[in-house]
């Protein structure tokens, strides 16, 4: 144990550092009007990242998908199965890093259900805890999240019989959409993923593919 002695003056500093350090941590904590201009996955930069994601990995797979596939589909409908092939990576990269993410939030609230905190200021004090081992443990988890998609879902999700250089391109997309999915799922709150591959064309919330147009014909996701 330490033992110190503060005057009154010294003292009521201290307790207003730590209401300011819990007010902060309540500004923050589910608020995503509130950004982190230090922090680089912060919210609009991933929503940057996920659209480079087309500009960049999508595009140069999809193009060398299209030299590969030759299994009596017209030009219409090749095109459809690959952007569908592509988009497949997407919903099982989202659908990884949401359970990757629950079993951090279960291992929290176990964690959680462990203390009793009495006073408001144990209340939010507890919650900066708990957000300062999330971000550790996402932090820690980023690189096994990574590998296990790479390693047990993309081979059973991978297009067959395409050259080399497509697989090569299919990985890289794949392995880039896993880690701007992962950081969209831990946010707090996280950043959620729709698709729109039926009904009524949303322009509010989605971009036209090849033609505009009042319905979606097939989705590449949002």
């Amino acid at each position: 144990m330490i033992l110190f002695s503060v005057d009154d003056m010294s003292w009521t500093g201290f307790q207003e550092t730590m209401r300011s350090e819990n007010a902060s941590i309540l500004l923050h904590d589910n608020n995503p009007n509130i950004a982190d201009l230090s922090d680089p996955n912060r919210p609009t930069k991933l929503a940057e990242r996920f659209s480079a994601l087309y500009s960049n990995e999508h595009t140069d797979t999809f193009e060398e998908l299209a030299k590969c596939h030759h299994d009596g589909l017209n030009g219409e409908d090749q095109e459809k199965k690959i952007v569908k092939d592509l988009l497949c990576v997407v919903k099982h990269a989202y659908d990884h890093c949401q359970k990757w993410n629950e079993d951090i939030e279960n291992m929290l609230e176990t964690q959680k259900q462990t203390t009793n905190p009495k006073s408001e200021d144990e209340i939010i004090q507890l919650k900066g805890l708990l957000l300062e081992r999330k971000q550790k443990l996402v932090k820690d988890k980023t690189d096994d999240v990574v590998k296990t998609f790479m390693g047990k879902t993309v081979p059973n999700i991978s297009p067959r019989h395409v050259s080399e250089k497509a697989k090569t391109k299919y990985k890289n997309y794949a392995k880039a959409t896993v880690e701007v999915v992962w950081w969209m799922c831990v946010k707090n709150p996280p950043i959620h993923l729709e698709y729109a591959e039926s009904g009524p064309f949303h322009s509010d919330f989605y971009r036209s593919y090849t033609k505009s147009g009042q319905f979606v014909d097939f989705g590449l996701g949002h």
